[in-house]
């Protein structure tokens, strides 16, 4: 599938519409250049699941958790994990990290930017490509794995 985006609040209101569909355990992997809107996107899917903290990029932290508002979960999703895996470089900064633990709770939706080679290997559900093509415009291609 593919959808356009023709603002940050458009990216925004797909994003909402994504994170309906999300049960736990969910994994969604982030896929794009600086500006194309992957932290808009998660912007969108914690202010669905009643986050108002302020979401930024976890590019020099690397990971982000925020509790799940109790009043909007669904099912037995409690935290929001947000990871930038642009400055890991092996599988044992994963590891020490404890970033495997986390993708395997099944009460944790996680996502992560930029995933690269270090996890082509793991079972995410959603995929998604945002692609700038022009200064406000945003492809954002999305495969969803069942």
């Amino acid at each position: 599938m593919q959808y356009k985006t023709q603002s940050e609040q458009n990216t925004i209101v797909f994003a909402l519409n994504l994170a309906k569909k999300f049960k736990g355990g969910d994994i969604i992997l982030l896929f794009g250049k600086i500006g194309s809107g992957k932290t808009t996107l998660v912007r969108g899917i914690a202010q669905y699941f009643g986050i108002s903290k302020h979401i930024q990029s976890p590019t020099y932290v690397i990971i982000k958790s925020y509790k799940i508002n109790k009043h909007v979960r669904t099912n037995k999703v409690k935290q929001l994990i947000h990871i930038d895996a642009y400055r890991l470089n092996t599988q044992s900064d994963l590891e020490e990290l404890g970033i495997n633990e986390l993708i395997c709770d099944k009460n944790n939706i996680v996502i992560i930017e930029n995933p690269g080679r270090l996890f082509t290997n793991i079972n995410a559900k959603y995929y998604l490509r945002l692609v700038i093509t022009e200064p406000e415009d945003r492809n954002i291609d999305i495969t969803i794995d069942n």
